[in-house]
Order: structure tokens, then sequence, then C-alpha cells
């Protein structure tokens, strides 16, 4: 990538990285909690800590990961009360789905062609009333199959198992929406 000045100089790799950086999109979920926790700081103190012990000293980090892990459940609560609508992929979506208290009005499923067609059924399943909006590229990645590697391991329906429900729904030609550039790549 060339820098937009003259004379043209090359741009390092986390220049690139830090200019496109999901989590410096001021609503996304890291940076949404790193406020509630700036906001907060008595009752967040020990995140705090612990994110000041991360950098230094990362051992005594590593044997405080249970209460760490805790913590960080406790502040994903706190910001899904103040939230209703969530874009996400399957892996970051499914922290959320099991807090009770939680009742988005509306869900957005990215990457989902990495879910099989029973995967993509959860998010039915816990809120079947709010609409969702499912996002995905058929040609990227396909459903993780994961049981698929392990030989022992008798797959009931294998071919099931290996398609997305995105695939089946562009395979009877009902996907609603196409984009035609890449912005990712730009």
């Amino acid at each position: 990538m060339v820098a937009p000045h003259s004379p043209p100089e090359l741009l390092s790799l986390d220049d690139c990285y830090s200019e496109r950086n999901p989590a410096l999109d001021e609503y996304s979920l890291s940076e949404q909690t790193q406020k509630i926790v700036r906001e907060n700081p008595d009752e967040f103190s020990v995140m705090i800590r612990y994110w000041n012990q991360h950098v230094t000293d990362p051992a005594a980090y590593q044997l405080n990961l249970k209460e760490i892990r805790a913590e960080g459940r406790r502040l994903l609560s706190l910001f899904l009360e103040r939230t209703q609508i969530v874009a996400g992929t399957p892996v970051s979506l499914e922290m959320m789905y099991n807090h009770e208290d939680w009742a988005p009005t509306f869900i957005v499923v990215d990457e989902a062609g990495r879910l099989t067609e029973a995967m993509t059924t959860l998010t039915f399943s816990h809120f079947p009333q709010t609409p969702t909006i499912f996002i995905g590229d058929t040609k990227q990645f396909g459903p993780m199959a994961i049981a698929e590697e392990d030989r022992e391991y008798r797959v009931l329906f294998p071919k099931q198992r290996k398609r997305s429900l995105l695939q089946r729904i562009e395979a009877a030609g009902q996907i609603d929406f196409v984009l035609r550039v890449n912005y990712r790549a730009h």
C-alpha cells in the first residue's frame, strides 16, 4: 500500500491494520465495554488492574484467568443491558446468547456461511420474536463441521453438515441481495 504523499513511501503492516482495525470502531464491543470501564472505574477496578497486569506481569495475569473471565462476563452483561441491536459473527454472538436478561430488538449475523443449517436455528431458538438478518459469503468459508475430522465419530446426515443454510438458499435462487464490490481488499 502506498501512502498518499509525495515522494511515495510504504506504510507498515501495523499502519494498514490500525486504519482498518474493527476494534477502533467506537461502536464495537471492545470499545463499548472499555468505555463502560472508563466511565465506572470504581466498579471495574478489578478489570483495570488485570488490564494493567496483562502488560506488566503476564505470568500473574495467566494465573488469574478464572477471575478475569468472571469479571469479563459481568462486563458483557452490563453491556448487553444497554444494547438492543447487535451485529456479530456466530462466535461473538454465541457469547451473548446465554445472558437471560438480554432481549435484543434486532440481530445481524455476519459470516453466516460458516453455520450449518442446524446451527442457524440457534438464533431463532434463543430469540424467536427478534428480526434477524444473515449475512455471508457462500464462496468464502464453508460450515464448521469439526466432528468430520474425527474418524471415530459417526456423523448423521454428513452432506447436510457440510452445507450452510446460505448455500441452500443460494441454490434455490432466494438470495435477496448480492454485494458487487469487495471493500475488504481495497
